[in-house]
């Protein structure tokens, strides 16, 4: 196959942003007295044209990632300590309930193709000043804001505390007590 002298560019795939979500997770590490804290909510910038390629599979990745994370979590609190005989070891765990992952494009145009921008906190309620371990595929300083970040996360997060409707009759109530049928 000729070549045309234009480099080539590498492709992004869901096994290069699951890892990189990992190392993101293994630097964020915060460390207290009892347990580790681990980054459980990442903001994944892609280029638009990689971001569109997977759009149709986001979620299966997202579900890939949650995974992965996870089993290196149980990974970190399988491990026993060699030398530190009766010491309990500290462990590690997230925040939240479970994982937050969001793709974006990176609409001002400032991630590569083929490469990956993640941002990611400690919960959903950042600390002032701590702005979360950032991680990038390719040697480059990060290009997406912080207050873009938390733009984009506030605009898609889901609200849990929202009732969109509720049984009546026979049957439990929302709040899983049983309905009286008399009372319909």
């Amino acid at each position: 196959m000729a070549q045309t002298g234009k480099p080539q560019q590498a492709r992004i795939n869901g096994q290069i942003i699951i890892d990189q979500l990992v190392r993101n997770m293994e630097l964020g590490q915060f460390e207290m007295g009892y347990s580790v804290l681990v980054p459980c909510i990442f903001s994944i910038y892609l280029d638009p044209d990689d971001h569109k390629r997977l759009a149709s599979i986001q979620d299966l990745i997202k579900e890939d990632a949650g995974r992965a994370l996870a089993a290196r979590l149980v990974q970190w609190n399988g491990k026993q300590p060699l030398f530190k005989r009766g010491k309990k070891q500290k462990l590690y765990r997230i925040a939240r309930h479970d994982w937050w992952i969001e793709f974006f494009a990176d609409s001002e145009d400032v991630v590569p193709p083929g490469d990956v921008e993640i941002h990611s906190e400690l919960n959903d309620v950042p600390q002032p000043g701590y702005r979360g371990i950032k991680t990038t595929l390719i040697d480059r300083e990060t290009s997406v804001t912080p207050a873009r970040v938390e733009r984009d996360r506030t605009l898609t997060r889901r609200c849990a505390d929202q009732v969109f409707a509720e049984e009546f009759g026979y049957g439990l109530t929302s709040t899983g007590a049983q309905s009286d049928p008399s009372a319909v």
